[in-house]
């Protein structure tokens, strides 16, 4: 072959119907389809690399998407939570967070928080922990602290006040003596904080169980030191005790 012969251009490939016509009886019309998509596959190879790569990407982060947006169910404070309140649904609200944003001992079922009291303050919207969550009213309030059961002399006063308050503890005391009688009263426990105030623990229609008993006054439980427990303890033996809101 000259080489001006091999510098013409290649004759175009025959249409896929006059292959067909030319080609061999013994030759199946399959196989000559098939050859013709290994062709079109073979030039046009990286456009479609790039398709299937873009659809690979594409279903991998809506994979990622719909599991971030499915997240963990965890329990949330609907609204600004006191210590002391004592949980109901509508205190309550379940939240999806992702994975990795979930707490360590979050409470992820409602039936695990109501009906439990809670042992520190709660922002609206924060998930609901196990150390958030106290045993009752008289659970260990914090490290170090007890749950100190305490009869205010005044019902009504001891209305007023709120799980969360801290107070001053004050005893009176009841000796007839005269010299006792015009004491001052004294603080028995300082910057004390009120844990929770018992149901049907105040007011006079409700404490009627009380003065059957020939007890006056008001339940309220405050978180003390094991050293001012016992002195709220002693004092109420001999002495009325009283509450004042410090914070």
């Amino acid at each position: 072959m000259s080489w001006l012969a091999r510098l013409r251009p290649a004759a175009p490939a025959l249409h896929s119907a006059a292959r067909y016509r030319n080609a061999p009886a013994n030759v199946p019309r399959t196989t000559t389809l098939a050859l013709d998509l290994r062709h079109a596959i073979a030039r046009h190879r990286r456009p479609l690399a790039a398709i299937c790569a873009a659809i690979a990407i594409a279903t991998a982060l809506s994979a990622i998407t719909a599991k971030r947006a499915a997240g963990v169910a965890v329990i949330t404070a609907a609204r600004d939570l006191p210590i002391g309140t004592t949980l109901t649904g509508s205190d309550l609200r379940t939240v999806a967070l992702p994975a990795g944003a979930v707490p360590a001992g979050a409470i992820t079922t409602m039936s695990l928080a109501v009906g439990r009291s809670i042992a520190s303050p709660v922002r609206r919207g924060e998930p609901l922990t196990d150390v958030r969550l106290a045993n009752g009213p008289l659970g260990t309030p914090a490290p170090g602290m007890v749950a100190a059961p305490v009869r205010l002399s005044d019902a009504e006063a001891a209305e007023l006040l709120q799980p969360g308050q801290r107070v001053d503890v004050l005893a009176a005391s009841t000796s007839t003596q005269s010299q006792a009688s015009q004491a001052v009263a004294a603080v028995v426990a300082a910057d004390v904080q009120v844990v929770a105030i018992p149901t049907g623990a105040t007011g006079s229609g409700n404490n009627a169980g009380a003065q059957d008993l020939g007890m006056e006054g008001a339940l309220v439980v405050l978180a003390t030191t094991p050293a001012q427990a016992r002195a709220l303890a002693q004092a109420q033996v001999s002495a009325r005790l009283s509450a004042i809101v410090v914070r």
